[in-house]
Order: C-alpha cells, then sequence, then structure tokens
C-alpha cells in the first residue's frame, strides 16, 4: 500500500517473523530516508535472534526420475549448548497441507521450538507445492 511519501510492505525473512514496515521517501521519491517495522506477529523474537536456527535450502530426488523436491534444513542452534561429534541429533520432518500451500524459509517460531532444544527439522515442499520453483530462483539467484 501507498501512501503520499512512503509505502508500507508485509514482509519476513530467516531471522524477522511477518512483520509490516513503513518505507519512507524523500522529496523527490527517489531514496529511501526511513524504514521501521511498525507491525510484527512475534515482537518479542527479537530478544531470541541468537537462537535462530537459519535454513538451508536442500534438494533430493523423488520416485519420478529426473525430478528433484524441496526442502529447508534447520540444523539444531543453541549457543547454550554443543553436542558431541559423534552424536546425531533427532530429526523432525514437517510437511505441509496440500497442493495450494508452501514452506517458506522465514521465520517460524514453531521450528525454533525444536531447534532451540537439539531437534533438527526439515519442512518439505514436496512436488506440486504452489512457489517451488520461486524458492529454488530465489536462493539460487
Amino acid at each position: 500500500t501507498s501512501g503520499n511519501d512512503c509505502l508500507y510492505v508485509e514482509g519476513a525473512s530467516e531471522v524477522l517473523p511477518s512483520s509490516v514496515a513503513k518505507v519512507t521517501f524523500d522529496d523527490d521519491k527517489s531514496k529511501t530516508v526511513d524504514f521501521n517495522i511498525i507491525w510484527s506477529s512475534s515482537p518479542d523474537s527479537f530478544k531470541y535472534s541468537s537462537y535462530i536456527s537459519k535454513p538451508d535450502l536442500i534438494e533430493f530426488p523423488t520416485e519420478v526420475s529426473g525430478q528433484n523436491a524441496y526442502a529447508y534444513f534447520y540444523p539444531p542452534y543453541n549457543p547454550d549448548f554443543q553436542a558431541s561429534e559423534e552424536e546425531k541429533p533427532p530429526l523432525l520432518l514437517k510437511s505441509h497441507g496440500g497442493p495450494t500451500q508452501e514452506t517458506r524459509g522465514i521465520l517460524d517460531l514453531s521450528v525454533q521450538y525444536w531447534t532451540s532444544r537439539g531437534w533438527a527439522v526439515v519442512d518439505v515442499n514436496y512436488g506440486g507445492s504452489t512457489g517451488m520453483f520461486l524458492n529454488l530462483s530465489t536462493k539460487l539467484s
């Protein structure tokens, strides 16, 4: 949504929850002069940023020859604890609800709950997921 000297955008990232930001422009509307998050779905998440596990996009083969599926892998992460090198973490596998949905590599506190407690999480975008190719091209660019 745009205003006279600003616009409002909705977005999220791997470390920021779904939020609305106000972007203010100079008089010529050619440069940004201010950027403020004016609403956040989880404003307290900023306090815990040191515990956030960042996702890696992974690719794996499917049963269809030559066709791959994609997922986000979140390694366990907690700066207060470190497992031994020989120990492998338990793995939680998530799958979204259907072909009109997709998973995105944005901050999901339900994933972070597990990763901060020593679990690895894989959030799968199986074949047919909406936006699957957008996610891949975004990661590759």
